[in-house]
């Protein structure tokens, strides 16, 4: 009997009372490793947070209120930052102590905050163990002020890989009036930029914000903060005119939710210079270098109305076709014309050393067959400068039917998605097929904007569209799915069949009467 009461002494977890070490999500953490040790001393708990006697132990097991068994109903999270650090027993205790005065707090207080173990910074000789608040509110979004555009430069530049000075200037081309940040605590966590332009579509020009450099740091993520900032500056676009947005999406779940979906593509070709020739191919043009690319604007504003998709670019885009912002800045090559006006122009760059040095091709248009030729055979005369020949085109561009690869060139498409924050003026800038005219009877409903809800009439006559309220509300409708059908990316049987679109199989033949399929290809970036 002796012998069994000191085992039973020496082995209590063996007869069912609660275990002394943390919890397994807590001990199986990357933050402690197998192969620690113990520290000379254990970590100084900084914060609002102080161990407190009065605390119940049966109430506070961490295992059994993050589980949500017995003491703790709700499902109650909180975020705990450590040090990267080796650890021994007794700063297990104390980490795992300072977890369940958290969650008792946040408990009777009511809040329902997420719980993430994360590693912070680099191993600090003090072994400071910092418990965060994860009841901080966050500010409105709204534009940075002067320190706060330096952390939003660094924040995009850690999102997005980029060097330090090239988001600078990013931010320096967009301005404070069209960023938006978040703070918490006086750090800013989370921002996007904003640029207002126009986009072509039945050769009418539609305003469109651009919303590029969505950035959230990494503590702050899973707090719906991105979500938050987007609502926010979609509302400003809406109230300052825009009819739609567009954005290059990296999560297509979160965006879709907020009523974006795919309108179109933009490929990215790489070929040799040499792909680029044609048997017998000469010069038939005088060439000559561009110093001011006032003419090439006006010649690209002439030409974008034939292509579906193009933007109608502001100075930031401008700025970016020229690598303003960039150490090697752009060259532009024209073609001039009559009237001191351009018959075509090509704007490239060249970066890289040696055998990776490629040129990018950010900008080309030619009116006629001759432009066309001389521009080609100017990109296949590169070969001896470049191995590499790079261009943001589509299907139908002039460059791409120059193209000699046996195979086809190597190819990579990036979707765009679409919004509509403002149905009528949408549908009235909207450049419909002059042989349509038609009719439909909407239920909009839109979860962003409520406001527009309701009954509508969708009239189409002779190329020009209305969007007026009443009728009978037979089609259900939302931002989603008028996105598809405005840019002609899918057609309604595709859109029902998907679950994107509610309406019934007998109102397929209605909506493709209306809407007509169209290729949209964007060649900027941004």
């Amino acid at each position: 009997m002796m012998q069994t009461k000191t085992a039973s002494r020496a082995c209590p977890r063996r007869w069912g009372s609660p275990p002394r070490d943390p919890p397994r999500w807590l001990a199986t953490s990357p933050m402690w490793s197998s192969s620690s040790v113990s520290s000379p001393r254990p970590p100084r708990l900084t914060g609002s947070v102080r161990p407190s006697k009065r605390l119940e132990p049966r109430v506070l097991r961490p295992w059994a209120m993050v589980r949500g068994r017995r003491q703790v109903a709700p499902r109650v999270r909180c975020r705990v930052m450590a040090p990267c650090q080796p650890v021994g027993r007794r700063v297990r205790r104390q980490v795992a102590r300072a977890v369940q005065i958290v969650l008792f707090r946040v408990a009777r207080m009511g809040r329902r905050p997420r719980v993430r173990l994360q590693k912070v910074g680099h191993p600090s000789p003090s072994h400071q163990l910092t418990v965060a608040d994860p009841g901080v509110a966050s500010e409105s979004p709204r534009p940075p002020i002067a320190p706060e555009v330096w952390e939003f430069s660094e924040l995009l530049a850690h999102t997005f890989g980029l060097p330090s000075e090239l988001a600078l200037a990013l931010l320096d081309l967009h301005g404070p009036e069209d960023t938006r940040v978040i703070a918490q605590r006086g750090e800013l966590v989370a921002g996007l930029m904003l640029e207002r332009v126009g986009q072509v579509w039945g050769q009418r020009v539609v305003p469109t914000a651009l919303i590029s450099g969505v950035a959230v740091r990494l503590h702050a993520r899973r707090q719906g903060l991105a979500g938050h900032l987007l609502r926010s500056s979609l509302a400003d676009m809406r109230e300052a005119g825009m009819a739609t947005a567009v954005l290059y999406a990296s999560n297509d779940a979160m965006y879709r939710s907020m009523g974006f979906e795919h309108a179109g593509l933009s490929l990215t070709v790489s070929a040799p210079p040499a792909a680029f020739a044609r048997p017998g191919q000469v010069e038939r043009l005088p060439v000559v270098r561009l110093k001011d690319p006032l003419p090439a604007r006006r010649l690209y504003h002439r030409s974008m109305v034939h292509q579906d998709g193009a933007l109608d670019r502001g100075e930031a885009g401008w700025a970016t076709i020229a690598g303003e912002h960039l150490e090697s800045v752009s060259e532009w090559i024209a073609l001039p014309g009559p009237d001191n006006e351009l018959r075509g122009y090509l704007c490239y760059r060249l970066t890289g050393v040696g055998p990776d040095r490629r040129a990018t091709i950010t900008d080309f248009v030619a009116t006629d067959a001759d432009a066309v030729a001389t521009l080609q055979a100017v990109v296949s005369r590169m070969g001896p400068l470049v191995s590499e020949v790079r261009l943001n085109t589509s299907p139908d561009d002039l460059l791409w039917w120059g193209l000699t690869h046996p195979l086809g060139p190597p190819l990579r498409a990036q979707p765009w998605l679409l919004r509509v924050l403002d149905p009528a003026r949408a549908i009235s800038s909207w450049g419909f097929s002059s042989s349509i005219s038609g009719q439909l009877s909407v239920r909009w409903r839109d979860p962003l904007f409520p406001e527009d809800d309701g009954d509508h009439e969708l009239v189409v006559d002779r190329g020009r569209g209305r969007w007026q309220p009443g009728g009978a509300g037979t089609l259900p409708l939302s931002p989603r799915p008028l996105a598809a059908l405005l840019t002609g990316r899918a057609n309604a049987r595709t859109l029902r069949l998907s679950g994107t679109g509610r309406w019934s199989e007998e109102q397929d033949a209605l909506l493709d009467g209306i809407f007509a399929r169209r290729d949209a290809w964007m060649r900027d970036r941004f």
